[in-house]
């Protein structure tokens, strides 16, 4: 991700404006949550899915 948004081709186009607007130094990527392991694929992805939604709906937060 750093990569792409360094040399202004990141996918993301809103990303990337924000990034070119206020610069690497006001990014940061941290850890929200950690969850338990899970064995079972299907009950992992889920969970994982579930927790996406309630993220992005309380910080507002898009796909990228």
């Amino acid at each position: 991700m750093w990569f792409t948004l360094r040399f202004g081709n990141h996918p993301c186009r809103e990303l990337q404006r924000a990034w070119n607007d206020h610069g690497a130094e006001n990014f940061t990527f941290e850890e929200l949550e950690r969850l338990d392991n899970e064995d079972l694929t299907y009950v992992r992805d889920a969970r994982l899915k579930e927790r996406v939604l309630y993220w992005r709906s309380l910080l507002g937060g898009f796909a990228i």
